[in-house]
């Protein structure tokens, strides 16, 4: 299952072809992310979700913006390396989230990647601007 970020025509079921695109997995990377999706979703409404669709539209792209700014400066704060837990294990092992004390399971994520990765997101963002159009989040 992947999450497709990119720019959309209003009424529009695909992305604009040649402007930038962004696919996250369901992994640490996107894991690492959530926590700051559910509080963005706490402002907009929107919450960019492997199986849902978010739209940010004019009035909501700044808080998007803070997001990522958000994200920028914890990844940069993290080690090359680290684990990020993306499921835990027992009787809850349906539930994806953070609870202390619980083992699950960790991927490695890597700063460098993930550096990149938030940048092509800012310019998925940065473009949706130029062009008065939404950044549109689509999960499978």
């Amino acid at each position: 299952m992947s999450l497709d970020i990119g720019i959309r025509e209003p009424h529009s079921y695909s992305f604009i072809q040649g402007e930038p695109r962004l696919a996250l997995e369901d992994d640490g990377y996107y894991w690492f992310l959530y926590p700051l999706f559910e509080k963005l979703a706490k402002t907009t409404g929107e919450l960019i979700d492997l199986y849902g669709r978010a739209v940010f539209q004019a009035g909501s792209l700044e808080a998007l913006q803070q997001t990522l700014s958000t994200a920028k400066a914890l990844i940069e704060a993290q080690p090359t390396t680290w684990q990020v837990q993306v499921a835990l294990l027992g009787p809850a092992s349906s539930i994806r989230c953070r609870i202390p004390g619980r083992s699950g399971l960790h991927q490695q994520v890597e700063r460098g990647q993930f550096i990149n990765l938030l940048a092509q997101f800012q310019r998925i963002l940065e473009r949706a601007r130029e062009l008065g159009l939404p950044v549109v989040c689509s999960g499978d």
